[in-house]
């Protein structure tokens, strides 16, 4: 895997907020900028603190998975090299002090040879949270990065992301001044070489790629979407059965003469939770509003564990208005493939959930909405296209045909 498909998979970018105004990531000949941390016990730990040391400079979070993988490896180096004056500062950010000082005491034993430390004075969620060390002074844009620092206070090399066999690590230190064996270093070097030619490849393919992003970042800003997969609007809607919360089956024929709503969503956690909770309120509201002009809502759960959704369900029942489901295909594994309703009926595309698709009266597919588009304009485009009276409150602003090109 190269680095930069860790950086789009692996790597916890997603998850790692960034500041307003990005600062370029520090490279290799930059001073590095001293800042201040905290242990989990409240002392001050400062990167000046190392002066006259090579430091491993290592960014991390504790809900970042691929940072906790990298600690293995990270001690194993901290150890072997401890006797050279390596020192192991991972500085912990974009998280909670509170998750720090949990996780820290608990896993130290671990990792006996890492300086396990905080950015204490910019946790998540607090007002200097964009100012925090790792995006503000150092530009780091995804986790984990590590800077290996020479005794000089300059940096000699920055390794971003975890790579199965990494030894980028190995490499950077050698550029610091550390003696690392010559197998070691030869092996070090072909595994940056190797990386250098995958990110090579991975450049070209993103200039490949382009057009297709470019025309991918068009169609997001449509409220409304009038082709999923190879269907159309016009087009006989595929016929699907699922399985009602009740267990038994639920098809496209159960609708037969309604404008269906046909939902697809997961069972939120985090950061989703919000989201997800606004456009179940959305769609539940549509069921009840417009029943009388035929409208229904049938909300199907997607690639979760089934014991998620009954439990979901145990928690939620009698709160939405809407027929609710579980796709039997289930979760997809390595051992077990499969492709969700949703993603068959979108021709094994990616899709962004929640999504609603509607369904005409007469078994004909109308378009979907997808993501804020399910509570907002999107949803009310299609639903007034296919004919339903809409209340003042839930009229589009902008036009009614918002047509796919």
């Amino acid at each position: 895997m190269s680095r930069f498909a860790a950086l789009l998979g692996l790597l916890c970018a997603n998850a790692f907020a960034q500041a307003p105004k990005l600062t370029a990531l520090l490279g290799a000949g930059t001073l590095a900028p001293d800042f201040v941390t905290q242990t989990a016990d409240g002392k001050e730990v400062r990167l000046s603190d190392f002066k006259g040391k090579v430091v491993v400079l290592d960014f991390w979070a504790t809900w970042c998975a691929p940072c906790i993988a990298s600690f293995p490896h990270t001690q194993a180096i901290a150890a072997k090299y401890k006797d050279q004056g390596v020192v192991v500062l991972a500085s912990g950010t974009s998280d909670t002090n509170a998750k720090f000082k949990e996780w820290i005491p608990k896993n130290q034993s671990k990792y006996p040879n890492l300086r396990l430390v905080y950015d204490y004075l910019h946790e998540r969620g607090s007002a200097a949270f964009d100012d925090r060390v790792s995006s503000h002074l150092y530009g780091v844009q995804g986790i984990p990065t590590q800077f290996i620092i020479g005794a000089d206070g300059v940096i000699k090399a920055v390794a971003v992301g975890n790579e199965p066999g990494d030894m980028r690590l190995e490499a950077g230190l050698a550029k610091a001044g550390v003696v690392v064996d010559a197998a070691t270093l030869a092996q070090a070097n072909q595994f940056e070489k190797e990386l250098a030619e995958k990110e090579a490849k991975a450049a070209e393919e993103r200039i490949k790629a382009a057009p297709e992003i470019a025309k991918a970042a068009e169609e997001a800003k449509k409220p409304m979407h009038t082709e999923f997969g190879s269907l159309k609007a016009g087009d006989t809607m595929p016929p699907f059965t699922v399985t009602g919360s009740d267990g038994k089956a639920v098809s496209l024929s159960d609708f037969k003469g309604k404008t269906l709503v046909l939902g697809f969503w997961m069972v939120p956690a985090g950061e989703r939770i919000r989201t997800s909770v606004v456009a179940l309120s959305r769609l539940s509201g549509l069921a009840v509003k417009y029943k009388e002009q035929g409208v229904m809502v049938l909300n199907v759960c997607t690639s979760a564990p089934k014991e998620k959704f009954d439990a979901w369900i145990a928690e939620n029942k009698g709160k939405y208005e809407f027929v609710t489901a579980y796709d039997p295909v289930g979760v997809s594994t390595k051992e077990a493939p499969v492709k969700p309703l949703v993603i068959t009926l979108s021709g094994a595309k990616r899709v962004t959930l929640p999504l609603a698709v509607i369904v005409n009266p007469d078994g004909k597919f109308a378009g979907y909405a997808y993501g804020n588009n399910v509570a907002g304009e999107g949803l009310a485009l299609l639903l007034q296209e296919s004919g339903i009276k809409l209340a003042t409150d839930d009229l589009p602003k902008a036009p009614a045909t918002v047509a796919d090109k």
